[in-house]
């Protein structure tokens, strides 16, 4: 794919004959490439769909008919809810329904908080919801690209995962735009992605509030990123040619931090977590507004002289 982003051909062809398999950051990813690639007038054939494994899989996801190949399905559709979030644009057009969009993939990995109304109980639901509002504004009112969002449970591995992905100037390209006071021309992308993943890092903040922050208070990718810290999760970030990727889940102390040999457009952020690890779902949320500053840790009387 980047070799074809590179080529400049008005005519590309994406073969699917040995694809077995689509996570949501790839799928994400790949329709919003192709999204890009047509708007830029450039012609792109799909071959081998017939013989594809997974081809009623991407056509319940909506990537063929995103992709504005309607193939006739041989299946019966039945409800997503607590199972999947088929794909959505994420673009100018989804201004007053991305709470909406939210809710479903809040819902597809907490089914069992979508109706409730105790606040001691939805905290995971909201947090969430929340931080996938901040993502889907940022592409919305940042990247000047379009995006897709997808999220899907995996029952037999207990992973859930939750991708959203954008084609347009990165997360360096939004700092180099909106001249935020840490902006630094120097800046590589991967300077871009470390900064972004500060707490309250955001070049927006007059939006009307959640949680006592701004709804683009910056805190979208951090808490995304401290959760699956205290989920054993799998959380990966890149734009242009940065890549950072902490993998809890193999117990990694360390990020993976990389700049690609490629730069790719836009932004993708993926989140893998265990629905097994979620066990004690509130004190992962403390722990994780606690690790990006929302709010303060405790401290016993014992240790004040220390």
């Amino acid at each position: 794919m980047i070799e074809a982003e590179k080529s400049g051909a008005g005519h590309l062809l994406l073969d699917f004959q040995d694809v077995r398999f689509y996570v949501p950051a790839a799928l994400t990813f790949l329709l919003g490439t192709v999204s890009r690639w047509k708007a830029c007038g450039r012609k792109v054939e799909f071959s081998h769909l017939d013989s594809c494994p997974c081809l009623s899989y991407l056509q319940r996801m909506d990537f063929l008919a995103l992709s504005d190949l309607p193939l006739p399905e041989e299946f019966r559709r039945h409800d997503s809810s607590g199972r999947f979030v088929p794909l959505c644009r994420v673009d100018a057009s989804l201004r007053g329904r991305v709470d909406k969009v939210c809710s479903e993939l809040a819902g597809c990995v907490f089914p069992d908080l979508t109706a409730s109304d105790d606040p001691e109980t939805a905290g995971p639901f909201d947090m969430l919801q929340y931080a996938a509002s901040e993502l889907i504004n940022n592409v919305i009112q940042h990247a000047k690209g379009t995006g897709f969002v997808a999220a899907q449970v995996y029952p037999k591995s207990g992973f859930i995962r939750l991708a959203v992905a954008d084609v347009g100037m990165g997360i360096r390209g939004s700092f180099e735009e909106t001249q935020p006071e840490f902006w630094d021309p120097k800046m590589s992308h991967l300077d871009a992605i470390r900064t972004a993943l500060q707490p309250k890092v955001s070049s927006k903040t007059h939006l009307p509030v959640a949680w006592g922050e701004p709804i683009n208070a910056g805190v979208g990718l951090s808490m995304l990123k401290e959760v699956a810290r205290h989920a054993d999760g799998l959380f990966t970030l890149i734009s242009g040619d940065g890549f950072y990727q902490h993998n809890h889940h193999e117990k990694r102390s360390l990020p993976s931090e990389l700049t690609l040999p490629q730069t790719c457009p836009g932004t993708l952020c993926a989140l893998q977590i265990s629905k097994q690890k979620l066990g004690n779902l509130q004190q992962i949320l403390q722990d994780a507004k606690k690790g990006i500053g929302l709010i303060q840790p405790e401290h016993r009387f014992d240790n004040l002289f220390k």
